[in-house]
């Protein structure tokens, strides 16, 4: 007889539970708990399923009509077990934090410490799932203390503590842990331990392995060792074109910040290697979004818009981004062949076209370039001293010399007066003026300037 066996014997012996018709929920509820866990074990699932509903039924009708007798801890520890693994752990928290509260049994209160950190881990609290499971680290039964270090070790990645992540991860003998620490230690700034530790887990052929989230976490402490770990698993035996285009899609992406090149040979790979895919248009995406980048003017926007023109009549998850990417790119392309000094507003055209090419296009380099062409051509207007506050944002090393520009020149200026914050009436005017004339063109975007404004130029 297993050791779940001989616990709900005892349950029912300490109960005494037996003929009298008053306690026949609770009698049938310990049974049937017995007969759900039996179906669990021999993969009956369904079966199982259907124990625990009654389970839960019958142990929730003891302890509601009799919430003070001396069932009613055991009642709502069967209830809770039973809501847990019908997955409803709403419903299962409840009674298990009563149990773990006010029962004297350290066996009870050892299970429903575990169904409970199941539970909040479920329920994506993860503090609540490590103050759970933390006392059961030190458990004597290795079974419980393996699963409280990986669930405590888990719970401690989310919350952003890596380190410690990965010393419990080591300790727990969870076949699950391996992963998860690949993750703690990458974020823990030791991509190398990690990419070696990834290492012995590709010599595993582990296909439940998440292997997206271990190549980001390592790519993303150091792109050349997470670039390395994609090459070595996609060159397995059994990784399908689409997981290999996919795999090196996203590294392409991670690649872009640090080293450009190799991003770009990256993302004609995907392209060479499944043309017209769903990766393909991801990387079309990548390469669009590296030349807006480094756009300081329309060149760049015309290489960006080459590469998203492919693609431009597909369908696929990728398809809405590609088109709306376009679309920013050209509306932006189309501002810039306009912008002239003696354009009607050019100062008003000149700073939206900035801001969209800084918050739509990702072509921060061009917005820099828009807001001191502002302040150059239209020195008197007052959405000069506007675009030098967002100037000063885009490039902090001169923010000391254009603060200086600002004082001298601007002193009176609304904007940098509502930046001091010293009274500013005329802001609020000019703040509709610029929405007034955004509302007027509709090709342009239109957005809540008032909150943009005080996002730019007032932190």
């Amino acid at each position: 007889m297993n050791r779940s066996s001989v616990r709900w014997l005892a349950l029912a012996g300490v109960l005494g539970l037996g003929g009298c018709a008053y306690y026949n929920s609770m009698y049938g509820a310990v049974h049937l708990a017995r007969a759900a866990e039996r179906a669990e074990r021999l993969g009956r699932t369904f079966d199982a399923q259907g124990d625990w509903a009654q389970v839960a039924a019958k142990a929730e009708t003891t302890f509601v009509r009799h919430p003070r007798s001396k069932w009613a801890i055991p009642a709502r520890f069967l209830a809770g077990k039973a809501y847990q693994r019908l997955n409803s752990c709403e419903r299962a928290i409840g009674p298990l934090e009563l149990v773990r509260a006010q029962s004297r049994d350290s066996a009870t209160v050892i299970e429903a410490r575990a169904l409970l950190g199941d539970c909040y881990v479920k329920l994506n609290d993860p503090a609540a799932a490590a103050a759970a499971f933390r006392p059961l680290i030190s458990s004597t039964d290795s079974a419980v203390r393996h699963r409280a270090l990986y669930a405590v070790g888990i719970s401690e990645l989310a919350t952003g503590d890596p380190a410690h992540a990965a010393a419990d991860l080591l300790a727990s003998g969870d076949p699950r842990a391996p992963a998860y620490r690949v993750i703690a230690l990458a974020r823990a700034g030791q991509p190398g331990s990690a990419a070696a530790l990834a290492d012995t887990l590709l010599a595993r052929h582990d296909s439940t392995i998440a292997w997206d989230s271990l190549f980001a976490a390592v790519g993303d402490a150091d792109p050349e060792i997470g670039s390395a770990l994609v090459d070595k698993r996609a060159a397995e035996s059994g990784v399908t074109p689409q997981q290999k285009a996919q795999w090196l899609a996203d590294d392409a992406r991670r690649l872009l910040t640090r080293d450009t090149v190799r991003a770009f040979a990256r993302f004609a790979e995907v392209d060479s290697l499944q043309p017209g895919s769903e990766p393909a248009r991801q990387a079309a995406v990548g390469r669009a979004a590296a030349w807006s980048a480094r756009a300081v003017g329309p060149l760049e926007l015309d290489s960006a818009e080459g590469y998203l023109d492919r693609f431009a009549a597909t369908s696929g998850a990728a398809a809405y981004q590609v088109g709306s990417e376009l679309a920013a790119i050209r509306w932006l392309r189309g501002q810039l062949d306009s912008l002239a000094p003696a354009t009607p507003s050019s100062d008003i055209r000149t700073f939206l076209a900035g801001e969209f090419a800084r918050d739509s296009v990702g072509a921060q380099k061009l917005a820099a370039v828009l807001f001191r062409q502002v302040a150059v051509e239209a020195p008197t207007s007052p959405y000069a001293a506007k675009a030098l506050l967002a100037l000063a944002r885009l490039e902090p090393s001169r923010a000391d010399s254009i603060a200086g520009v600002l004082r001298t020149e601007y002193a009176t200026n609304p904007y940098l007066l509502a930046f001091s914050g010293a009274p500013a009436p005329r802001y609020a005017a000019l703040e509709d003026s610029l929405l007034a004339f955004t509302m007027a063109h509709p090709h342009a975007p239109t957005r809540d300037l008032r909150k943009r404004a005080q996002r730019d130029d007032l932190k």
